[in-house]
């Protein structure tokens, strides 16, 4: 008698499962950044005049920013490494 199980995983290598694993990283990353570019006018618009919350908002947006950049930039780095290595 011989038991089998089902792949849970719906994958057929580790590459697949790599690649299923940032496509959701990237789905859910994505739409984090602009929520945190909008929390970052929110936090200036509402400052009222205090340096320290302007000072907040723009940090935010700016690491904001940068984490868009990166989020956006690591779909072609890793089609470049992909490729450099084949």
């Amino acid at each position: 008698m011989i038991i089998s199980f089902p792949n849970p995983l719906e994958t057929q290598s580790f590459k697949e499962l790599a690649e299923n694993i940032g496509n959701i990283i990237f789905t859910l990353a994505l739409p984090l950044t602009v929520v945190m570019i909008l929390v970052s006018g929110l936090l200036m618009i509402t400052a009222a005049g205090k340096e320290s919350q302007i000072a907040l908002g723009k940090k935010v947006f700016i690491i904001s920013i940068v984490a868009l950049i990166l989020i956006i930039a690591s779909k072609g780095i890793l089609r470049l490494f992909e490729y450099l290595l084949k």
